[in-house]
């Protein structure tokens, strides 16, 4: 299902229609990895030709990382080629 954003995006879009999260459930995988290769930005909609004929799937969700800045502070993650630092709950800083 696409973010908030996203559907307001979309809304912007002609035709302004979101293609259902049955038909974007089935090909979220590749239109986030055809977001990132083309380093669209998150809540960015994808064009489609639904089975309802033309419509938009949310894309670029893969990049929409929240990431903890500073103690419960979070941002999103926004650009391709934005470092991220993680460890396992088992480390400690």
């Amino acid at each position: 299902m696409p973010t908030a954003q996203c559907l307001e995006n979309m809304q912007k879009k002609q035709p302004p229609v979101y293609c259902g999260d049955s038909y974007c459930g089935q090909l979220q995988p590749e239109i986030n990895r055809y977001c990132n290769n083309a380093g669209l930005e998150a809540n960015t909609p994808v064009p489609q030709f639904g089975p309802d004929g033309k419509c938009c799937c949310g894309g670029g969700g893969a990049l929409a990382v929240p990431v903890e800045v500073e103690a419960g502070v979070y941002r999103l993650s926004k650009s391709k080629g934005d470092t991220i630092r993680a460890t396992g709950t088992g480390l400690s800083s």
